[in-house]
């Protein structure tokens, strides 16, 4: 008996931890949505004109396309985990990786075609003049973070030995 309430003390000990830290991490989720949503709704803030109504459309609009795009992002990681795996095997079946490469890019293409509706949609809130700012800032946005990427890859080259 003092053995059964030992085993049952310590399953509590065990799955309550566990039950609690699934609860803070979809308190998190719900809190990291929130702050993508707001993140995203700062970018709009210095557009002439913006208005409270425009904002909360536009932070509705990309909570959507981020909620749409969260399963296929997580599908893609899984794939290329096992992308890699199949790489890195003894025997790689050559048809096996370029069918999850076909898949993986599959994902990606769905993955920018919401992508573009959210934004599509989010422009037809924003007036003329809004759009204007808006397109330049999003080029400005595409330019850095090509910089950033050519900096990635820089920090990453091997170091030549003299």
């Amino acid at each position: 008996m003092k053995k059964h309430i030992g085993i049952l003390g310590l399953s509590v000990l065990i799955a309550f931890p566990a039950l609690a830290q699934d609860r803070q991490s979809q308190k998190a989720e719900s809190q990291g949505q929130e702050q993508d949503a707001e993140r995203e709704g700062r970018r709009f803030l210095d557009l002439p004109g913006i208005s409270e109504a425009q904002l909360t459309q536009l932070k509705g609009i990309f909570q959507e396309v981020k909620k749409a795009n969260k399963p296929r992002h997580e599908d893609m990681k899984a794939m290329r985990e096992k992308l890699r795996a199949l790489k890195g095997s003894e025997n790689p079946n050559l048809g096996e990786i370029n069918g999850l490469i076909d898949r993986i890019n599959g994902l990606r293409a769905e993955m920018e075609k919401t992508r573009t509706a959210g934004e599509l949609k989010a422009m037809s809130i924003l007036t003329p003049a809004q759009q204007e700012v808006l397109r330049a800032k999003m080029k400005e946005h595409v330019k850095h973070k090509r910089e950033h990427k050519v900096e990635q890859r820089k920090l990453q080259e091997p170091i030549e030995k003299k």
